[in-house]
């Protein structure tokens, strides 16, 4: 039986090959190899942890993560009406190809939800691809205001 949970420290190297499977998915080709990769990402997953930077939930079954769903806490600049502005950046989400369509995206969408309002965040805001528009859009995630997009030339490599 599958259930949701925090993320913790021993949970960074399943995570990372959820991420690893996840982007290969999305046709994006590695500068090294897993082994490299990982040493970055556990750096990352672990400073966030650490810092509370980062909210990470996973969807176990049997011992095995199956999805997961993230939220990167950003601190706003204080504002004379509120004690602490903070807003949620929902990230990384993932479910195996084997394991979508069982309603984990839905089940870590709502302890999300319900974290976020239990930690005074003010908004959760998501970049969807375009396949998962109407899962945000039957959570109740709208369009988003005002927000414009400036893009910038990606990162260079750091082997060119």
């Amino acid at each position: 039986m599958a259930h949701i949970r925090r993320a913790v420290s021993s949970d960074g190297p399943g995570l990372a090959r959820l991420r690893w499977n996840f982007r290969a998915e999305e046709g994006e080709v590695p500068l090294g190899d897993f082994k490299e990769f990982l040493s970055r990402y556990l750096e990352h997953f672990w400073h966030g942890l650490d810092t509370g930077a980062l909210a990470h939930w996973v969807v176990e079954d049997e011992g095995t993560i199956v999805a997961h769903m993230a939220v990167r806490v950003q601190e706003g600049v204080p504002r004379p009406a509120t004690a602490r502005d903070r807003w949620g950046w929902l990230t990384d989400c993932y479910t195996a190809p084997d394991e979508r369509n069982k309603g984990h995206g839905t089940g870590l969408l709502a302890a999300i939800r319900s974290w976020a309002a239990e930690e005074g965040l003010e908004l959760l805001l998501v970049s969807p691809s375009s396949r998962s528009v109407p899962f945000y859009g039957r959570a109740g995630f709208g369009p988003a205001g005002n927000w414009r997009e400036l893009s910038l030339d990606p990162p260079q490599s750091a082997t060119e």
